[in-house]
């Protein structure tokens, strides 16, 4: 994986004299959003331009990122005892087959993002809508602001998220847990619980997000907001 992780992975390896090759299939979870934050010196860079710069840096220690997609990892054991790692990868869009074999694998892939199941979701997905309230929340701060989830977690989340702006709203779709205890807490804090479930999101490309439109009709306007994502590890 070729993205900020592995890219540090692979720089500290280079640095340290050890032969390395970097393999990424050049889909990364965050291709949807369109600046990077919490980077000293590069805050607001485009996540593309940072993987393009760190690999560059890279170049500089005749280490090149090769765009081709791992497909198994499979252990050798040496008769000196030594274990060593079988990596066959393919390019992506084609039949090309790699192989190479490494003293150890470091699996920088990242998360896949489990959102939940709304028509329109992904169009507003990394514009409108974030995942990552850290990575995001300062651009939405003040803002009409929608959480939008279906973990147990939600109402903690809600909490973190309210440091942002006080006009908060939260969608369980009708699937996440929060007691009654929580929903009381949160209203303490002038945060609105939405049990009803969510038909879809209002707005359009040119004006973006508008508000929350659920099963019954009734849109709730919101101006952005934030998706509360299932994470499967991207290997497998």
């Amino acid at each position: 994986g070729a993205g900020p992780a592995g890219l540090a992975a692979a720089l500290g390896i280079a640095r340290g004299r050890r032969s390395v090759v970097m393999l990424d299939a050049a889909r990364p979870r965050n291709a949807a959003t369109l600046s990077a934050h919490g980077f000293v010196s590069r805050d607001g860079i485009s996540p593309l331009e940072l993987r393009k710069l760190g690999a560059e840096e890279l170049a500089g220690y005749g280490v090149a990122v090769e765009r081709t997609r791992v497909t198994s990892v499979s252990p050798l054991e040496r008769a000196e005892g030594v274990v060593e790692y079988l990596v066959q990868a393919e390019a992506p869009g084609t039949r090309a087959e790699t192989e190479l074999v490494a003293r150890a694998v470091v699996l920088a892939t990242g998360l896949i993002e489990e959102l939940p199941a709304l028509p329109t979701l992904r169009a507003f997905y990394g514009t409108s809508l974030h995942s990552c309230v850290e990575c995001d929340g300062w651009e939405k701060r003040d803002a009409p602001l929608a959480l939008i989830g279906e973990s147990d977690d939600l109402a903690e989340r809600a909490v973190f998220l309210a440091n942002w702006s006080a006009d908060l709203v939260v969608f369980t779709n009708g699937v996440a847990r929060i007691t009654d205890a929580e929903e009381r807490d949160l209203a303490a804090r002038g945060i609105r619980v939405e049990r009803r479930a969510i038909a879809d999101i209002a707005g359009t490309g040119a004006e973006g997000m508008t508000g929350v439109v659920l099963t019954d009709g009734e849109v709730v306007p919101r101006t952005a907001g934030f998706v509360r994502p299932g994470w499967t590890p991207a290997v497998g």
